[in-house]
């Protein structure tokens, strides 16, 4: 089930919940699903798939880390 929290988040602010909370499973399972139904072409393979989440995940902490002064 859901947190209502993360219904309540738009999908930025989900991510960089999930980037300050590392360890919240929920959190990260929640904006996963987001990602996923969000997803403009369908991926095929569990590798697409993995290689997506990778690649965006890779691209919120550099933003994040850029970012930072």
């Amino acid at each position: 089930m859901s947190n209502p929290k993360f219904d309540q988040m738009n999908r930025q602010e989900l991510r960089q919940y999930v980037l300050k909370h590392k360890g919240d499973v929920e959190a990260f399972h929640a904006l996963c699903d987001r990602l996923y139904a969000s997803l403009s072409k369908k991926l095929n393979t569990d590798d697409e798939i993995e290689t997506y989440f990778e690649q965006q995940f890779q691209t919120q902490e550099e933003n994040h880390l850029g970012h930072q002064h």
